[in-house]
């Protein structure tokens, strides 16, 4: 059986990339479109192994009109895939051959369609100032970002605690009152009054379902800095 591969148009180019439609090699192979899909489901994960699978709906005309049908996109592999998958006879051998055929024509017709060097050259240029202006945005935008996160970001004693490489707040806070920084009150770590009006603290009062009063204290990034520096002094 001889196929004329080139008449059939068995596979198409999609986005620079080829590509053959479920319903070409139903067709081809004299199968049921619906089963080529079903073997394509089932094996769904051999076949992304290979690519993405393009799934789609695509119009179609009939009598009646103008109806749709879903189709599947494989890539050259995921087409030989499929074709593996079906019970060799004279048709599945012949329609292998016009493929793998049909894929290297189109190959080799979308290679006489190469740019020349001053285009490829241009291209190079226009994609390399693309990026450069691209990085630049993200650079300046990632600058602000951390601008903005580290003046309206709190931190607990625990993530400073931690920065300094002790074991808990616990022993921050007992080294910070060792070194005349801050005491207690109501159960609530303060700085001395030389300290608490630089904004180094932020405390927070919540009542609780009981009426019972709590306070929680977070450190600003004035504050933050603040306490690095005492202990890298």
């Amino acid at each position: 059986m001889q196929l004329d591969l080139f008449n059939q148009n068995l596979v198409q180019e999609v986005n620079s990339e080829l590509l053959v439609s479920s319903l070409v090699i139903a067709e081809n192979v004299k199968h049921e479109h619906r089963t080529v899909l079903q073997l394509i489901r089932q094996n769904l994960k051999d076949f992304e192994e290979l690519g993405g699978v393009t799934f789609q709906m695509q119009p179609f005309e009939t009598n009646g009109g103008v109806q749709t049908r879903e189709i599947v996109l494989l890539n050259e592999n995921q087409a030989i895939l499929v074709m593996t998958y079906m019970r060799n006879n004279e048709i599945i051998r012949a329609f292998k051959i016009a493929l793998i055929k049909a894929f290297s024509h189109m190959k080799n017709k979308l290679s006489n369609k190469m740019p020349t060097h001053l285009e490829t050259a241009r291209l190079l240029v226009e994609t390399l100032e693309r990026e450069e202006k691209l990085l630049l945005e993200n650079k300046e935008l990632e600058r602000k970002n951390n601008i903005l996160m580290h003046t309206k970001k709190l931190y607990t004693a625990t993530e400073i605690a931690k920065e300094l490489g002790m074991k808990s707040a616990i022993a921050l806070n007992k080294k910070l009152s060792d070194m005349g920084i801050q005491y207690k009150v109501n159960k609530t770590w303060v700085f001395y009054s030389k300290y608490s009006d630089l904004g180094y603290e932020s405390i927070k009062q919540d009542i609780l379902d009981n009426g019972t009063v709590a306070y929680s204290r977070k450190f600003t990034q004035d504050g933050r800095d603040f306490i690095l520096s005492l202990f890298k002094s």
